[in-house]
């Protein structure tokens, strides 16, 4: 074996490593962004459902103070 096939074997193993390097933080991005989208959703849906609460709350409180009078 040549030192120029061993160099080329490098460089190609090299080459091939960056590739996958690559495209590991290329999926690692992607599924960071899933993960914060899903973060968002569940928030707003939380969100939605303390504003439920807080309504039904005042309507029973409404609906207690009327029936107090």
């Amino acid at each position: 074996m040549s030192i120029h096939t061993a160099g080329w074997a490098i460089v190609g193993s090299v080459g091939t490593a960056l590739a996958s390097i690559a495209g590991n933080i290329y999926l690692a991005r992607k599924s960071r962004s899933q993960v914060i989208e899903q973060a968002a959703t569940s928030f707003q849906q939380a969100a939605a459902s303390l504003d439920v609460q807080r309504t039904s709350t005042a309507r029973t409180a409404a609906t207690f103070i009327a029936d107090k009078r």
